[in-house]
């Protein structure tokens, strides 16, 4: 007889990892999305500043509108990755350090040290608990692995969206600053 343990992760482990594998490419994809919208906007804004140089300053207006909402929207978007990193970076930290047994599965089960209570013990009994604690352990081992993996990717998500929100927050105050003293 399978522990019930067992039988879940046979169940459903497959699903998992293809579930995690499509994780992964929607991330690279959203990531690759991205990158591109930024630097399509450099580079419209680098093509607007040129216009506007070759005109003699007189900006064209859906130049600056579009500008302006590309600068306004990437820093949003940057900021929004910021805070979601140190949101999921704080809980990685609560329930690793303060709260621990929130980490616990609550849909695992106890090994027993036999399937019926009896007198006597068979000799699959011991069997099947070293079997089910090395499935705990394995488990334990896995979700120290993902939480590791979590932490990664939030401090990377921080150390890209800090930069990003400070360069395009700084290109906003600057084009205001240059707004302000030409009226």
């Amino acid at each position: 007889m399978v522990p019930k343990q067992n039988l879940f992760l046979s169940i459903f482990h497959p699903t998992l990892l293809v579930m995690e594998a499509l994780s992964s490419i929607m991330l690279v994809l959203g990531i690759l999305l991205v990158l591109l919208l930024i630097l399509g906007g450099w580079i419209f804004a680098a093509v607007a500043d040129y216009h506007d140089l070759k005109n003699m300053n007189q900006p064209n207006p859906k130049a600056t509108v579009i500008k302006t909402v590309y600068f306004y929207l990437v820093s949003l978007i940057s900021l929004f990755i910021i805070v979601f990193g140190a949101i999921d970076l704080i809980n990685i930290g609560l329930r690793t350090w303060v709260f621990p047994k929130a980490d616990k599965n609550p849909y695992s089960y106890p090994c027993a040290s036999g399937i019926y209570p009896t007198a006597e013990k068979t000799p699959n009994a011991d069997l099947q608990r070293q079997s089910c604690l090395e499935d705990q352990k394995r488990q334990d081992e896995t979700q120290a692995v993902q939480k590791q993996r979590d932490a990664v990717r939030d401090i990377s998500l921080i150390v890209v969206g800090v930069p990003l929100f400070a360069l395009h927050w700084l290109a906003i105050r600057r084009e205001n600053k240059r707004r302000e003293t030409s009226v």
